[in-house]
């Protein structure tokens, strides 16, 4: 079973994206901030990271900036209202595999999340 970590300080948005995801067949882990992903990168071994962008204390480049400091290759996909052409760039810059805007489309999530596993080279039994 395919494993992400989902990474947001919104509390209902979380939620809702791991139900989601969950009837999708994804085992889902949740995160309510940049600081605690980490604490749980190692733990979990997730094939994918959703990860917003805007959080307090340590937003979503910063986060994803120390998962490839400390060598994960775990792919990430951004969630942002962030969707301007610096946003995105800022974001490949940094490593992430793909930049999804919110509110979430389910047909574009899921879609994005397809392809960036299977270019990953991380299959899904879906």
């Amino acid at each position: 079973m395919v494993r992400i970590l989902c990474v947001d300080d919104d509390p209902e948005f979380l939620r809702i994206l791991g139900r989601m995801l969950e009837e999708r067949g994804y085992e889902v882990y949740l995160a309510e901030s940049g600081k605690r992903a980490l604490e749980m990168l190692e733990k979990v071994s997730p094939d994918l990271i959703l990860l917003d962008i805007m959080m307090p204390d340590m937003d979503g480049w910063e986060t994803l900036r120390e998962i490839k400091r400390r060598g994960s290759t775990t792919p990430v996909i951004m969630l942002t209202i962030l969707y301007e052409v610096g946003d995105r760039e800022r974001s490949f810059e940094r490593g992430a595999d793909a930049h999804v805007p919110k509110p979430v489309r389910k047909v574009q999530l899921f879609r994005t999340i397809e392809w960036v596993l299977r270019n990953a080279g991380r299959a899904t039994a879906l």
